[in-house]
C-alpha cells in the first residue's frame, strides 16, 4: 500500500466517525396510487368529474344511443321524375295530374307531389326495391288530400298503404334484420309528428309512434320554438328510441340566429 492510499484511508474512515454511530435514515414511502380501473371519488363519495386538458370539466359519455334524425340537418331530396306515374299507380280515379293549383280545369284533376325515391329492401333482404310517398291533393276542395306509402319492384306495385304523414326523412336498417326501417313525418305548419313504420313482408307495420315532436317556426327568419333529436338504441329485446328537444334553427340567407 502507498502512503497516498493510506493517507485516503485514514481521511475517509475519520469522516464516517465523525457522523456518528446509527444507521442512514430510510426514504419514505412512496404516496400510495390509484388502482387503474379505480373511480377517483370526491368528499361525498361521488365520483369526480374527469376534466379535459383545459382544466374544463367534461360530461359523462352517453353509451349506446345513436342518432336516427336530426330535424334540424335534414338534406334535401331530388325531385323524383315522372311523378304522375305513380299518381296513377295509387289513385286511377283522376284524369290528371298536375303541378299547380292554377293549372286545374276540373273535379278529375288532382294535384301530385311525390316524396323519396330510396332504394333498398323494404319487404325482405337482399331485395330490390324503391320506396315513394304519394301525395295527391284533388282539385275539388271538397275532396280530402290522400298520402300513399308505395314499395315498388321495377314496375311492380309491392305495397300502397295509406298514411297520414306527406314526407320520408330517413330509412335504415335499425334492428339488423336486412330491411329497412322508414321514419315518417306528418308536417301540419309548426306542428311536426313522427313514426316509425316497416313493411316487413309486405304488410305495413307501425313500430314506434314518436307523436309530435316539434313545433317550431321560422317567420321572417327568425326562429321560435322547438325541435328534435331522435335516437336509438338495440338492446337484447329489440330497439329503443327516445326523443331529445332542442332549440329550432333557421337556415337560409335570411335566417337569424334564435335568441
Amino acid at each position: 500500500m502507498t502512503r497516498a492510499t493510506t493517507a485516503f484511508t485514514a481521511a475517509l474512515l475519520a469522516t464516517l466517525a465523525a457522523c456518528g454511530p446509527g444507521t442512514p435514515p430510510k426514504p419514505p414511502p412512496p404516496a400510495d396510487m390509484p388502482d387503474a380501473g379505480a373511480v377517483t371519488l370526491g368528499d361525498a363519495g361521488a365520483p369526480m368529474a374527469m376534466t379535459d386538458d383545459a382544466g374544463a370539466a367534461t360530461p359523462p359519455k352517453e353509451e349506446g344511443w345513436l342518432l336516427l334524425v336530426d330535424l334540424e340537418a335534414i338534406p334535401p331530396m331530388a325531385p323524383v321524375a315522372k311523378p304522375d306515374t305513380y299518381g296513377k299507380q295509387v289513385n286511377s280515379g283522376f284524369k290528371t295530374f298536375r303541378k299547380t293549383k292554377k293549372e286545374c280545369t276540373g273535379k278529375g284533376d288532382a294535384l301530385i307531389e311525390v316524396d323519396g325515391g330510396y332504394d333498398g329492401s323494404f319487404t325482405t333482404a337482399k331485395a330490390k326495391e324503391t320506396l315513394y310517398l304519394v301525395n295527391i291533393t284533388p282539385c275539388d276542395a271538397k275532396l280530402p288530400p290522400t298520402h300513399n306509402l308505395i314499395v315498388t319492384e321495377g314496375t311492380k306495385v309491392k305495397v300502397n298503404a295509406p298514411v297520414p304523414e306527406n314526407d320520408i326523412i330517413s330509412v335504415k336498417d335499425l334492428d339488423l334484420d336486412g330491411d329497412l326501417e322508414i321514419f315518417v313525418l306528418n308536417v301540419a305548419g309548426p306542428s311536426v309528428k313522427a313514426r316509425l313504420v316497416d313493411t316487413e313482408d309486405g304488410k305495413f307495420e307501425q313500430l314506434n309512434d314518436f307523436g309530435e315532436i316539434s313545433n317550431g317556426t321560422c317567420d321572417a327568419g327568425k326562429a321560435s320554438g322547438t325541435s328534435a333529436l331522435v335516437k336509438y338504441k338495440k338492446t337484447e329485446t329489440g330497439v329503443t328510441y327516445k326523443v331529445e328537444g332542442k332549440p329550432k334553427v333557421c337556415t337560409g340567407a335570411a335566417a337569424a340566429p334564435a335568441k
